[in-house]
């Protein structure tokens, strides 16, 4: 990381260097010219000259406005294959694609894409000023003169000043112009490819973090679930209620009531105790429906907790229901495993994932740093 950090701080220098010496020559040239206007129009006007000079600025700003949209780069989105779900070998890994690869199944490089809507402006923009150019380039000389004659007027003298206006309007959207283009294409176009991958970057390594916790929470869960021996498991083939009993409610209460003031301590005991939810419900069977039903952020945490150790197909839209009624930010986190843990099982389907991305903007307005990191993580699987 520090090496492309500072390969990327070399670019930039470079970069600038060039835009400085490109900004002093036109500014040298136009603030010359800018002089030779003032001085021209004061002979005239005497103080109230500011009209021809505001005339200049505008025809230096307009060329400069269209050298910018003839200079915006296009961004080259490429396309690259989704990792596989866990268990689902890579292309390649046994001599062949894992089921469902192809165009369906590909996802863009830039999961968090890039809004193209000012260059598919700028390229539908320039192409009508170089097509009408081109029609109407008979009338160019015509249109010259009306507008030199509207600025020459600006003078006031006994003669029209035409060749004044014309050559203000020649040199100033010519400087304009040719700067905008070239500060486009010497650091503005730079400028974008370093944001558009920084957002590349962070979202990357959020989706990293985020498969660190879920493999995380999937080991807690799986440990939880072996801590109390075959005896346990047993007890819980024997009677499958399917219902929330008050063990399941004490363990929920529990999980909502902790009051650590160490914060690492307090969510480790969280971690623990939603762990044990899971194991819980697995074991005892207890009813997912219903879970997704309640109100208690608790027993929402102890579905979630059992999707990660033993997802089902349903779990999605059970997840979906219910998440509109969590509030607690741990809780929303936990969720954001639950759906990450589901999408490696292929359990979420495109209107789903729709579901999802509602939600996750809905949560993003009052997250945390931790939580907005795993949506952006998150958001990034979901393609």
């Amino acid at each position: 990381m520090n090496g492309s950090s500072a390969t990327s701080s070399q670019t930039s220098a470079v970069e600038f260097a060039d835009l400085r010496r490109v900004t002093i020559f036109f500014g040298f040239a136009v603030a010359v010219a800018l002089a030779l206007t003032t001085w021209y129009a004061a002979v005239f006007n005497s103080w109230k000259f500011g009209g021809v000079v505001l005339w200049a600025w505008a025809m230096f700003a307009g060329g400069g406005g269209i050298g910018f949209l003839f200079g915006i780069p296009k961004v080259l989105q490429r396309e690259r294959s989704p990792a596989a779900p866990q268990g689902q070998p890579q292309a390649g890994a046994g001599g062949g694609a894992p089921a469902g690869s192809g165009d369906a199944a590909r996802a863009l490089a830039y999961q968090q894409r890039v809004n193209t809507n000012l260059e598919e402006i700028s390229d539908w923009l320039t192409k009508i000023i170089v097509g009408v150019s081109l029609i109407q380039l008979n009338s160019v000389p015509d249109y010259l003169r009306r507008i030199g004659d509207l600025i020459g007027a600006s003078i006031i003298a006994p003669t029209p000043h035409r060749g004044f206006g014309v050559s203000l309007v020649i040199f100033y959207a010519t400087a304009g112009f040719v700067y905008g283009y070239l500060a486009t294409r010497l650091y503005l176009q730079g400028a974008l490819a370093r944001a558009e991958r920084g957002i590349e970057e962070d979202s990357a390594r959020a989706e990293a973090e985020l498969g660190a916790q879920l493999g995380q929470a999937d080991k807690q869960v799986k440990e939880a679930l072996q801590k109390d021996g075959p005896a346990a498991a047993a007890v819980g083939d024997e009677a499958p209620t399917g219902q929330i009993d008050d063990r399941l409610r004490a363990l929920a209460n529990e999980y909502l009531n902790v009051s650590i003031a160490d914060y690492g301590g307090r969510v480790s005991k969280k971690n623990d105790l939603a762990a044990d939810m899971g194991a819980y419900v697995i074991k005892q069977r207890v009813s997912r429906d219903r879970l997704a039903d309640e109100t208690n952020e608790g027993l929402l945490l102890a579905l979630v907790a059992a999707v990660q150790g033993a997802p089902e197909q349903a779990d999605t839209a059970r997840l979906i229901r219910a998440a509109h009624r969590v509030t607690r930010l741990h809780v929303q986190y936990r969720f954001i495993l639950a759906f990450a843990r589901l999408l490696d099982a292929g359990f979420v389907s495109e209107e789903q994932k729709s579901a999802i991305r509602n939600i996750l903007n809905e949560w993003e307005r009052r997250a945390d740093d931790s939580l907005r990191q795993a949506i952006m993580g998150l958001r990034r699987k979901l393609g």
